[in-house]
Order: C-alpha cells, then structure tokens, then sequence
C-alpha cells in the first residue's frame, strides 16, 4: 500500500479570482433524496406483510416524508420513528426498511 493516496471530507481547489469565502455544499439534498427513495421503495415491499391498520400508519407517514424530506422537523422524525417500529414488528422483512431509515436520519444529520 506504500504510495496510496486516501482522501477522505472536502476537497477544495481554487483556480484564480478574488476574495474569495465560503463553500457550497449541494451533496446532502442529493444524499437525502436517495436515501428517500430508497425507504419508500422498501416500505411498499412492507406493506404487503402488514395489517390494514399499520398500512395506514406508513401511509401516513410517507406522506409526511414526501412532503419534505430534508426538513429537520419533529414531524418527519416522528414519521421515520413510526414505520421503524412497524418494520421492527415484522421480523426480517423489516430489516431492509429499518436500515433504510438509519440512511434517512443519517443524511439529514440526525
């Protein structure tokens, strides 16, 4: 390994002007949105292993995440703690849907 090159955060390289301060950081909205995409995708795969009633709980709370999801809100929180317990509930079919929720809380830094 002698010789490797590991690089690991922000790699910044300014190339000319003046005054230059700051930094723009776009990569959460993307890393939040995949992650969205993927817990949704996993909790549709739930529904079919759960009742009538909790159905109705992931409904709801999918559409509390779908209506923002980067929000740092109590209610998007609460939404991500409910379909957890759901999927906890079920066994190993809920695994993918609780790790998919750790992904969730992770990129927005929760």
């Amino acid at each position: 390994m002698s010789g490797d090159t590991y690089h690991f955060g922000d790699n910044v390289n300014m190339h000319g002007g003046r005054d230059n301060i700051g930094i723009v950081k776009n990569q959460a909205a993307g890393e939040s949105g995949s992650s969205v995409e993927t817990l949704l995708a996993a909790v549709r795969l739930l529904r079919e292993h759960v009742s009538e009633q909790d159905r109705e709980v992931l409904d709801d709370a999918v559409g509390t995440i779908g209506t923002d999801p980067g929000s740092s809100n109590g209610a998007v929180h609460r939404a991500l703690a409910s379909i957890a317990g759901i999927a906890s509930m079920v066994g190993a079919v809920g695994v993918p849907v609780i790790e998919a929720v750790q992904g969730v809380r992770a990129a927005l830094g929760s």
